[in-house]
């Protein structure tokens, strides 16, 4: 005997899984006025700001900014001075995962901060997007069979989870963090142990596990050889008519 089976179609989103890119990004700049000239730059911490994520015909495009602040030491005023910085960054990769819709997650894997003067800063950057992918997706299910009247049948139910949409929504958060006396305490203590990072190379170590990891260029390596090429072409215009630069790496 031949049945037929009916079926309804439930349409809703599947995730598809996650695509990791990283991007390196760089930028040489000069301080502000009103901040003191650099002695020694003690850490340099960053935030990912994602200002943009588009997905058209399987390129997606990212870019935002990062909010660098680096702390520093000078011989004009006594203890620890700070400036904050934005450095732009845009990527994009290919994406063949076939989504209607994305979620970014971010993170720096590495941001350094290093002195080129008493009045100039090199930073780079290396951030890591996550990119959540998702679909749209139809699931049969089996509710019955098509004119058998004489046919015994077993129901039984169960709650189905089903993703039915997949939006976003801005919105700001604010957050205020007292500071007594033990904070404070704890706050000196931590700028402390970065003092004594920086002393013993444990900092540098780090970096250049990370250098190794991602085959980066390390930064002295990289002053040289833009250095070589100043020497060569000391003049050499840009595409925009000024003066050559520090380029930015990939």
């Amino acid at each position: 005997m031949d049945l037929e089976l009916t079926f309804e179609e439930i349409t809703g989103f599947e995730p598809t899984g996650d695509l990791v890119v990283t991007h390196e990004e760089s930028m040489e700049t000069a301080i502000p006025e009103y901040c003191p000239d650099l002695a020694r730059i003690v850490d340099s911490v960053g935030q990912v700001r994602l200002r943009e994520k588009t997905l058209t015909d399987g390129k997606l495009t990212i870019g935002g900014n990062i909010r660098v602040t680096v702390l520093y030491t000078s011989e004009e005023n006594p203890g620890l001075r700070s400036l904050t910085l934005s450095v732009p960054f845009s990527c994009k990769v290919e994406d063949k995962r076939d989504c209607q819709a994305i979620r970014v997650d971010s993170r720096l894997l590495l941001l350094e901060a290093k002195m080129l003067g008493a009045r100039k800063l090199y930073v780079r950057a290396l951030p890591e997007f996550r990119v959540k992918g998702y679909r749209r997706a139809v699931r049969r299910l089996c509710t019955g069979v098509r004119d058998d009247t004489a046919l015994q049948m077993r129901r039984d139910q169960a709650l189905l989870n089903v993703m039915t949409d997949v939006w976003e929504r801005e919105f700001n958060v604010a957050q205020e963090i007292p500071l007594d006396a033990e904070a404070r305490q704890r706050a000196c203590e931590a700028l402390q142990r970065m003092l004594d990072a920086h002393d013993d190379g444990s900092s540098r170590d780090r970096q250049a596990s990370i250098e190794k990891e991602f085959d980066l260029i390390p930064f002295e390596e990289f002053l040289r050889l833009s250095a070589e090429e100043d020497a060569e072409e000391p003049s050499a215009p840009n595409k925009k008519g000024g003066k050559r630069g520090v380029t930015v790496l990939p």
